[in-house]
């Protein structure tokens, strides 16, 4: 989508901001003294569309990973992912 960014940002970066993301969260939730419910939707997309084609193993990986993280934490007891894929 934006070739420019091609070779400035990667998967590891994507990797970087979503476990920044996910230790914040975890940060406010105990400050607050409150649980965290994610909604996710489309979240399939990419993997269906990655599914078979090796040079989006990588890809695959992040999502895998991802979603490992997200679900050891516990100040996140509810996930909602919602797909698109009949």
């Amino acid at each position: 989508v934006f070739p420019e960014l091609d070779s400035q940002v990667s998967l590891d970066d994507g990797n970087g901001v979503v476990r920044d993301l996910l230790n914040e969260l975890e940060r406010i939730s105990t400050l607050a003294g409150r649980q965290v419910a994610i909604f996710v939707d489309e979240y399939d997309r990419p993997s269906i569309n990655a599914l078979g084609e090796p040079q989006f193993e990588p890809l695959n990986k992040f999502f895998r990973e991802l979603y490992a993280d997200v679900k050891q934490r516990a100040v996140i007891p509810f996930l909602f992912l919602v797909g698109s894929s009949n």
